[in-house]
């Protein structure tokens, strides 16, 4: 076996030099990326602490570590894995340690502690051979690193397992509340808790109390049942091309948003996965509509009823999640009114934090099916649809005003 110039130290490495530093390069850069995309997918709050810098420099250093303590004779394939778990663990802990400060704390505290100990014994070991102290003092400093880099990797991969589990699995109030004031700062709101009594109340009283409506009375039923009225029947609605039937669906989650009172809200058409009918994302105010049962209306999810309980389900969504925020910055005592418990609104919450798409088997699409948010936007959209073709018909032949 050939040996190291500097050190001396039989190189019993499986992959050359420049191979390793290859590979080091490509898995910094892979795995950065898979770590950054990734973690928002099991935790959501990570979208708001990711930073694809601090990934390529958690990465970096760690790649680097790795590469100063076993270049020289240690260069095996394992090796590279470790460096980019201990990588992965290191931006892990940095982006959601927060919200685990007790455990991080020990783990951490563990780790220095044990990491100290193996560093003394180490150095504290007496030189026999004074002829060999300088080879022998690059010996044992080596071996501190390699000592450091072994347990620091080993408290980086349980970080990098345990933490995302942790929050993903497991209730976390400190979670929570951290979701939501970002959720209410992105939205413009601020919390503001009001104590209930005459006097309070004729402090906070001025003459006229604002209320801002996005959506007037330009979105009334009855200022647009000229386009809604396609909806009321499938085979008429079929005669319509895809453009009309696009109008007809903005027409419809418009006065749906000014019935519940909702955000601007933004609609968007695209081709989606065949199971899925429409979407709602908080964090753009976005309702996205499958384009392709509008197109196609023989498809599932095509059909004029379907395709109003989709507009009415997604409208829901945007409408529990502003409650949601509405719930997040009042005071214990105002959670506790029947007007929250009679939603489940903690429970609206919970499912938001925790959401399951459903998309991955037959188990995940039953949690996605019975989860609090889906069962109310089901009953809504079942219950306003036929107020909907009540108010349609209404209309349509009276000539009368909704409400």
């Amino acid at each position: 076996m050939g040996r190291t110039k500097r050190l001396k130290l039989i190189d019993e490495s499986e992959i050359s030099k420049m191979e390793y530093v290859i590979l080091q390069f490509i898995y910094t850069i892979i795995w950065c990326y898979a770590v950054y995309e990734l973690l928002p997918v099991m935790v959501p709050i990570a979208y708001y602490h990711s930073s694809i810098s601090r990934a390529v420099v958690c990465m970096s250093i760690t790649s680097v570590f790795g590469m100063l303590c076993i270049y020289w004779n240690q260069r095996y394939y394992k090796e590279v894995v470790i460096d980019a778990i201990c990588g992965m663990g290191v931006y892990t802990t940095l982006t959601l340690g927060q919200f685990l400060p007790v455990f991080v704390w020990i783990l951490v505290s563990l780790t220095i502690v044990l990491t100290v100990i193996g560093v003394m014994m180490i150095v504290q070991m007496k030189i026999k051979n004074r002829r060999m102290r300088k080879r022998i003092v690059m010996h044992r400093l080596l071996r501190c690193f390699q000592l450091i880099r072994r347990n620091v990797s080993i408290a980086a991969g349980i970080l990098l397992f345990v933490v995302p589990i942790s929050l993903h699995f497991f209730k976390n109030d400190r979670l929570n509340q951290a979701y939501y004031e970002i959720a209410n700062h992105e939205s413009g709101t601020e919390s503001e808790y009001v104590t209930t009594g005459a006097d309070l109340l004729h402090e906070h009283y001025d003459d006229k109390i604002e209320v801002e409506q996005y959506y007037g009375d330009e979105y009334r039923l009855s200022q647009n049942i000229d386009t809604i009225k396609w909806i009321r029947d499938n085979d008429t609605f079929q005669t319509l091309d895809y453009e009309q039937k696009c109008d007809v669906i903005e027409a419809i989650i418009y006065c749906e948003a000014r019935y519940l009172g909702l955000c601007k809200i933004n609609i968007k058409f695209q081709e989606i996965n065949d199971d899925v009918l429409g979407y709602y994302l908080h964090s753009t105010r976005t309702i996205t509509i499958n384009s392709k049962p509008v197109m196609d209306g023989t498809l599932t999810g095509g059909t004029s009823e379907e395709i109003l309980k989709t507009c009415l389900h997604e409208a829901r969504h945007c409408y529990q999640h502003l409650i949601a925020e509405m719930y997040l910055s009042i005071t214990p005592e105002q959670r506790n009114l029947f007007v929250f418990r009679k939603y489940g609104v903690l429970d609206w919450i919970s499912d938001f934090l925790n959401y399951v798409d459903g998309s991955e088997d037959l188990e995940a699409y039953f949690e996605y099916y019975r989860q609090s948010v889906e069962d109310d936007a089901r009953a809504y959209a079942d219950e306003e649809s036929g107020s909907y073709y009540r108010s349609i018909d209404k209309l349509l032949n009276t000539g009368g005003n909704d409400n």
